[in-house]
């Protein structure tokens, strides 16, 4: 396949938790709490510009519900309503929705049908983010949507799946401009693509399969994994790999699962031109809110970047 992978770039900001009355901006609040007394869910959302977006399931299904709406401190007002993951909120549009208000570290209010014939009393706390309850409600199996990067200064590229078929496509600097281009994926590209899989089992530890086989082993730890053995401090050139040293659960908005070697992708995507080089450590984070583990490729020498999307199943 010629030239692989879009550009594809994590800001991380370490930050600590404290409790308020209001709603805070920009990281994530969890929240555990039942609809009618006994229908019990877990709820992650966050604020960003007066917006909020989210996503909670129900503890006896799993399965998640994406929230969009607003949540507002004066006074305190919170709206979210249901929707599908690749949805918009259009006001003209009803959904199923949480109506209530904010008393501290705790919310209530009335849930609705989207055609307003059911209302029932919904109630939630607000708990302080802690890995293992946040893999638990990670539980099950996710597939590989996307593999995006980019490698020197010129060329950015994307393998993704449209309508259940394998697509590739990029762009590069030639003759001073941005062309795209795409390319185009075999039949066993295809296959290996499609064999990708994340599975978080009940001990809480992460596995990635290829062509049914483990490639990746990383059992449950309670703070995040930090292991590599191919590459010293010294080697790493950008120091992109030792700012994982001391990193917090937490980075951002996401879960940090691990930085580690244990896997080398090189051998599981035999594509032309990849920027992936043998002498590279992975990143494993997941997003709660959209159930999206990312696994990001960091090569211990200038400049390219490599990142694998798997999404829930």
């Amino acid at each position: 396949m010629k030239k692989c992978l879009l550009f594809f770039s994590l800001c991380f900001s370490a930050i600590s938790v404290a409790f308020a009355n209001d709603f805070p901006e920009n990281f994530n609040e969890y929240w555990n709490g039942t609809v009618a007394g006994k229908y019990e869910f877990k709820m992650v959302f966050r604020k960003g510009h007066g917006d909020c977006s989210g996503s909670y399931f129900y503890v006896s299904q799993k399965k998640p519900i994406f929230l969009s709406g607003v949540c507002q401190s004066d006074p305190d007002r919170l709206e979210l309503s249901e929707l599908k993951s690749d949805e918009m909120l259009l006001k003209n549009k009803k959904y199923n929705r949480f109506i209530g208000s904010r008393n501290g570290d705790k919310i209530s209010g009335l849930w609705y049908s989207y055609d307003d014939k059911h209302q029932y009393i919904f109630e939630a706390t607000r708990v302080r983010p802690d890995r293992r309850e946040v893999l638990k409600g990670a539980k099950g199996q996710y597939k590989l949507t996307d593999i995006s990067g980019f490698y020197g200064a010129n060329t950015m590229t994307e393998i993704f799946r449209k309508n259940g078929v394998w697509r590739a496509s990029g762009s590069e600097i030639s003759g001073g401009m941005r062309t795209g281009f795409e390319s185009l994926l075999s039949q066993n590209d295809r296959t290996l693509l499609s064999s990708f899989k994340l599975i978080v089992d009940e001990t809480l530890g992460l596995r990635i399969y290829v062509k049914g086989v483990v490639v990746a082993d990383l059992p449950f730890t309670d703070t995040p994994l930090f292991s590599f053995a191919r590459t010293s401090k010294d080697q790493d050139e950008t120091s992109r790999i030792e700012m994982y040293a001391n990193a917090d659960s937490f980075i951002g908005d996401k879960l940090h699962v691990a930085t580690t070697d244990q896997i080398t992708f090189t051998e599981y995507l035999p594509f032309e031109n990849t920027p992936i080089s043998g002498e590279h450590v992975i990143s494993v984070d997941y997003d709660p809110i959209t159930h999206l583990f990312t696994i990001q490729v960091i090569d211990r020498r200038c400049c390219g970047s490599t990142s694998l999307s798997f999404l829930r199943e």
